[in-house]
């Protein structure tokens, strides 16, 4: 199946906030996308189809209305840091029934 793949960004900055794909047949107009996307608010939003050949494997931005690579990464919190921690509790494992009420002990 082919798909279309679409960079919904911020016109004023040039960060992308949401990336949309979908199946070339759908053939979404860009005010459904920018709909689906979700984001409302003071932020003036406009899309990029995605070249064929793909994008660049890393944050990107929209430059003069080409995707390209961000100069710099966005925060990503915690991202990066001593990766996942474990709890320090025995795990449990108990079998249930469709229905029955969680066991939170």
């Amino acid at each position: 199946m082919t798909m279309n793949s679409y960079a919904v960004y911020d016109r004023d900055t040039g960060e992308v906030v949401h990336l949309h794909i979908e199946p070339a047949e759908l053939n979404s107009s860009p005010e459904e996308i920018l709909q689906m996307a979700g984001h409302r608010g003071a932020r003036h939003l406009d899309l990029v189809a995605v070249p064929r050949e793909g994008a660049p494997a890393e944050s990107l931005r929209v430059v003069d209305g080409r995707l390209v690579a961000a100069e710099r990464d966005p925060g990503r919190g915690a991202a990066g840091g001593a990766g996942l921690i474990e709890p320090a509790v025995p795990r449990r494992y108990a079998r249930r029934r469709p229905g029955d009420a969680p066991d939170n002990g």
